[in-house]
């Protein structure tokens, strides 16, 4: 957006100017209730795990085979689906109950979120998220990475892809998350240990002769890969697998 603006500009202008994002600053803006909360109320917003302290009940619960399935409800209709999918539907009339803002008191709403807990550790989350659809409250399976890798959705999304990595060899990778219908961008090879072209760069860029590259490397001025794993090649590694003469 602000590439485009700036584009824009330029165009009314003729003059460019120089864009700054911070990472820090740009996540403030997508944290929730957060900071006007504080501003309103001049309380200060603590950590709450996975509860949302502004719904009830919207926690994630602990199933029959120890995964986690996040149920929430905040509607009228949506909670009485909640209490009649665990077959106590006189919950809903309940005065602890009986609306979202009552039921937002610390005692009733841990009342009501221990109810479901004993609740969804008698089911599986495929169980919780089949009553969900039936009856009309959310809820959905917490996914471990094994489960995301072996999602058929994201498969056929395209969201993973097979690499087939000159020096560490195939394996799977997220895909660029930037989808386009005419020239989408893919994965060719894995990010290098620091330092994994140097004598490339030197040799064919700058044009350093053998001599000067290793007398670059006795006086500190180039360094490699540390030797930590995942921080240098492969063990197995024939030192020619993978350096970008072969990758062009």
């Amino acid at each position: 957006m602000a590439v485009l603006a700036a584009l824009h500009y330029r165009e009314r202008t003729g003059k460019g100017q120089y864009i700054e994002l911070s990472q820090t600053e740009n996540i403030m803006r997508a944290m929730s209730w957060i900071w006007p909360y504080q501003q309103i109320t001049g309380k200060v917003a603590m950590p709450t795990g996975n509860r949302d302290i502004s719904i009830c009940p919207a926690d994630t619960f602990r199933c029959a085979d120890d995964t986690f399935v996040a149920i929430a409800a905040a509607a009228p209709e949506e909670f009485k689906g909640l209490c009649t999918a665990m077959d106590k539907p006189e919950l809903a009339e309940d005065p602890r109950f009986k609306d979202l803002l009552t039921r937002l008191q610390e005692d009733n709403a841990i009342a009501i979120l221990k109810i479901i807990a004993d609740w969804a550790r008698t089911k599986k989350p495929e169980e919780l998220e089949a009553l969900a659809e039936k009856y009309g409250f959310a809820a959905s399976h917490l996914y471990s990475f094994k489960d995301v890798v072996e999602d058929t959705h994201f498969r056929e999304r395209g969201f993973m892809t097979n690499v087939d990595d000159p020096l560490l060899g195939p394996y799977l990778e997220y895909e660029f998350p930037v989808m386009m219908s005419k020239s989408p961008p893919k994965v060719k090879w894995s990010a290098r240990a620091v330092g994994f072209d140097n004598d490339y760069i030197m040799k064919y860029h700058l044009g350093k002769s053998e001599d000067e590259i290793k007398e670059l490397y006795r006086s500190g001025t180039l360094g490699k890969w540390a030797d930590v794993r995942g921080h240098r090649p492969p063990p197995d590694w024939d030192g020619k697998a993978g350096l970008i003469m072969a990758r062009d």
